[in-house]
């Protein structure tokens, strides 16, 4: 079935009864695709991008890697090893991005980087499992960290607001023919239901070296490669309680001054007001 599926979705000259057909067995095959458990696992970890905590040999790997570039129907030249891991604070990140070499692209340390031309990694949250929003944090070999929020199925890249920024941290270790790296994201920074147990993920990565774009679950060249409509359920070993609320207080301090100058007073008002913002 799958392969009839993926025939499908590569002919642009489907009449309406095949279409329909393809989006009965699309529904179908998502519902009935192998799900990954998440563990809960309460072992610390020192976030350094070496994955050799204890989290991270109890995780089994999510499936391997397809190429998206050059071509879409063939397993990646390089593989990538994706585990996740959570606990009642945080969910966690850890991947191994084998390689050609080490000779990585990084243009640029500035946070929210683009992720073409260069050597990343993203990965992509569908927290209420509606194709249609997600939450997006990548990171490079060198560390620098990138998050946005995903919306309309991320079907077009105008879909992508890069101007979200919250609180999450990754670190990256660049190995002999690999790097890897290790993301900690705080529940309080995810939006989803409470006692909710199943979100959809994706992730995608950029391989200069091999000159070759990859995706957990295969995506159509006919498709953008962060499009939400090509993603992996999850299921978490216990519901997520709901962390709330996420605010933050940033207090600050304006001043001003005031001076007659034609009246020859030398005496000056000064006022300071304390501010809060949430």
């Amino acid at each position: 079935m799958k392969n009839y599926l993926w025939e499908l979705s590569i002919n642009p000259n489907l009449n309406l009864v095949k279409k329909l057909l393809f989006l009965t067995l699309l529904s179908f095959s998502a519902f009935c695709q192998e799900k990954y458990i998440v563990k809960f696992v309460e072992e610390p970890i020192q976030l350094d991008g070496q994955l050799n905590e204890e989290r991270w040999r109890m995780a089994e790997s999510l499936p391997e890697f397809w190429q998206n570039f050059p071509t879409d129907s063939l397993m990646a030249t390089y593989q990538t090893k994706v585990y996740l891991t959570y606990d009642n604070e945080n969910v966690y990140v850890g991947a191994v991005m084998f390689s050609k070499g080490n000779d990585y692209i990084v243009p640029t340390l500035r946070r929210d980087f683009r992720a073409g031309g260069n050597d990343n990694i993203s990965f992509v949250f569908d927290t209420f499992r509606d194709n249609t929003n997600a939450f997006l944090f990548g990171t490079n070999p060198l560390g620098v960290q990138r998050e946005a929020l995903l919306f309309n199925g991320a079907s077009a890249s105008g879909f992508f607001n890069g101007f979200w920024d919250n609180k999450w941290d990754c670190a990256s270790y660049i190995g002999e023919g690999f790097w890897s790296c290790e993301a900690t994201i705080p529940l309080a920074t995810l939006r989803f239901k409470n006692d909710s147990k199943e979100w959809n993920f994706k992730a995608y990565r950029f391989d200069t070296q091999a000159n070759e774009n990859s995706v957990l679950v295969r995506v159509p060249q006919n498709q953008i490669i962060m499009s939400l409509g090509f993603e992996m359920p999850i299921v978490f070993e216990n519901p997520l309680k709901s962390p709330g609320k996420n605010v933050s207080i940033i207090p600050y301090v304006t001043g001003s001054s005031f001076r007659d100058f034609e009246s020859g007073n030398p005496t000056k008002s000064v006022f300071w007001n304390l501010n809060i913002l949430h």
